[in-house]
């Protein structure tokens, strides 16, 4: 199993932005190959927002970032002030 963490930053009191990204990204990654369960998070002091979902396969996991690119531009707009950056990891579970 592999782990998609995506971070950015926009800017601080923006909150309800977020809110309405993750609604409509969650719509879109739900119905994708290998989806397996996504949290998203944020601090509306610092404007840093994320999330992380799991996925069956690397190539899964990459795959979500083409399925999402329109939908963040559009939710977000001039709201951002960082890209946002992506990391995908295989996933350990602890044994014992």
């Amino acid at each position: 199993m592999y782990a998609r963490l995506v971070t950015l930053k926009l800017k601080p009191g923006s909150m309800s932005t977020a809110e309405k990204l993750a609604d409509q990204a969650v719509s879109v990654i739900r119905g994708l190959k290998g989806f397996k369960d996504v949290t998203f998070f944020g601090n509306n002091e610092t404007g840093e927002y994320g999330s992380l979902s799991l996925w069956e396969t690397e190539k899964d996991a990459e795959a979500v970032s083409n399925a999402t690119k329109l939908q963040i531009r559009d939710v977000i707009g001039d709201l951002l002030i960082e890209r946002p950056m992506v990391r995908i990891c295989e996933v350990y579970g602890p044994k014992g």
